[in-house]
């Protein structure tokens, strides 16, 4: 007869364990992927949630723009609602649109910021290696989510219900999320 009693052992991917961890087992069942380049420009330690989850879909590309509700079969005009001057497609809207260009610059003011790159794809190699401030890049980084969230709602206004609002509120709407965080 033995005097030991039973104890739970778990074996994950060969190593034993004494004890149960939820997160060596999900590490060793999910698939594990590297980090995305872009990810700190969407989370960060001044995020705000709702701008974060709309910053991120356009990244990915998976907002339904009106390129893309076309190519998903559906009848619309491709004309951009904000300017007009183009087809609507994610980089039309952030930075070929006149109407988006002229938000962006009205921020880029506000952070001193002189030069800043106006094509998508620049955007996203830019704005990680700004030579600004670690507290001037968080700034920028929400003014840049903001930017990205309103501009979608400023769309969606025009698209569902016709309101418009012009570049200089928008961009006031955009920096009260700054300035209510600093």
């Amino acid at each position: 007869m033995s005097t030991s009693n039973d104890t739970p052992v778990w074996a994950v991917d060969g190593i034993t364990y004494w004890y149960f961890s939820s997160k060596v087992v999900w590490n060793a069942v999910r698939i594990s992927k590297s980090d995305k380049s872009w990810a700190p420009l969407v989370w960060h330690k001044a995020v705000i949630p709702r701008h974060a989850i709309t910053t991120w879909l356009f990244i990915l590309n998976c907002n339904p723009t009106l390129d893309r509700l076309s190519t998903w079969g559906y009848d619309v005009e491709l004309d951009c609602l904000l300017c007009g001057l183009g087809h609507e497609s994610r980089n039309h809207l952030f930075f070929n649109c006149a109407f988006f260009a002229e938000v962006w610059r009205l921020i880029t003011n506000k952070f001193q910021i002189s030069t800043s790159p106006v094509l998508w794809d620049q955007i996203l190699l830019w704005l990680p290696r700004s030579s600004v401030s670690k507290h001037k890049k968080l700034a920028l980084l929400q003014g840049w989510q903001g930017a990205i969230y309103e501009l979608w709602r400023e769309r969606n206004r025009q698209f569902h219900d016709g309101i418009s609002l012009s570049a200089v509120a928008l961009t006031k709407i955009i920096l009260f999320y700054y300035e209510g965080s600093v």
